[in-house]
């Protein structure tokens, strides 16, 4: 169907004779048995300027490090999961695979109401259900725990000028 609509379409991107500008592994990083061989491989397809794009679950969590509620790390680490990533880890990482041009974004995905439901019913979705709190008490305490780097959520960007790209993105 993609590619009826003219999108290059392939089962694998070694099917691909093509060099990208962009590289997404949104949540499926932390499902890899073989991170470093597939990092290899996947600068292989990069233009010389691209970038690849990897968001995941952040190991470093608050409700993991700080909050301390099972409930959240049942859910979390669940088998699929097969590591959980935090900045020690990336940066020993990709030491190992020689990539040096890298930004790592602390990001909050869901929020403080969110938060709350977990202390509250030990489960996911007061984002959904609660409106607790004003979006900019909201966006305070995201903040506050980008600053900390106790947040939910990993996206790291590896390519020249990576800060500068994910400065443009994600602020």
């Amino acid at each position: 169907m993609i590619n009826s609509n003219g999108i290059n379409c392939y089962a694998s991107i070694k099917d691909s004779k093509d060099k990208f500008d962009l590289i997404f592994l949104n949540h499926v990083f932390e499902h890899l048995t073989n991170p470093i061989d597939i990092l290899n491989e996947l600068k292989t397809y990069l233009k010389e300027d691209g970038k690849i794009i990897i968001e995941v679950p952040h190991g470093d969590d608050f409700l993991i490090k700080k909050a301390n509620i099972l409930s959240f790390k049942n859910f979390t680490f669940w088998s699929e999961h097969i590591c959980l990533y935090t900045e020690k880890l990336i940066n020993k990482l990709f030491d190992k695979v020689g990539v040096k041009d890298f930004y790592i974004y602390f990001y909050q995905r869901y929020n403080l109401n969110n938060h709350i439901n977990w202390f509250k019913n030990n489960k996911p979705g007061g984002h959904i259900t609660f409106e607790l709190y004003e979006p900019q008490i909201i966006k305070q305490y995201n903040d506050y725990l980008s600053k900390k780097k106790i947040t939910d959520t990993l996206i790291i960007v590896i390519g020249k000028k990576s800060k500068e790209f994910s400065d443009r993105i994600f602020k």
